[in-house]
């Protein structure tokens, strides 16, 4: 049986090793609302990803968190890089208004 060929999570031909901005977007395992998160860059997505597991796992011990399934994050995240201050500001507004937002998504559920 062949694998489903996954998405790059790079943009072709670009130079991540420059100084930027970034936004970066991460998702529970299906998306499942289990805590907030701040935006962090890309070597630090996989190391978030990593001690968030390992601390949702000890409060989970404890009966302070939800059980997850399997795994905590998706296998993937969404990035973009910022290359204009209007695309900046189009970020920052999509940050400050987005979980206001939060229950008229196709996603949500209590």
């Amino acid at each position: 049986m062949e694998l489903p060929k996954r998405k790059p999570t790079r943009l072709k031909g670009y130079d991540y090793t420059t100084p930027g901005a970034y936004f970066i977007t991460i998702c529970t395992h299906n998306r499942e609302k289990l805590f907030e998160i701040e935006n962090v860059g890309n070597d630090v997505v996989r190391w978030f990803e990593t001690m968030a597991t390992n601390e949702y796992i000890r409060y989970v011990k404890k009966g302070n968190l939800k059980p997850f399934n399997k795994r905590l994050f998706q296998q993937s995240f969404h990035d973009h890089i910022i290359r204009s201050e209007k695309d900046y500001q189009k970020i920052w507004e999509y940050i400050d208004t987005n979980p206001i937002k939060w229950e008229l998504d196709c996603f949500y559920h209590d």
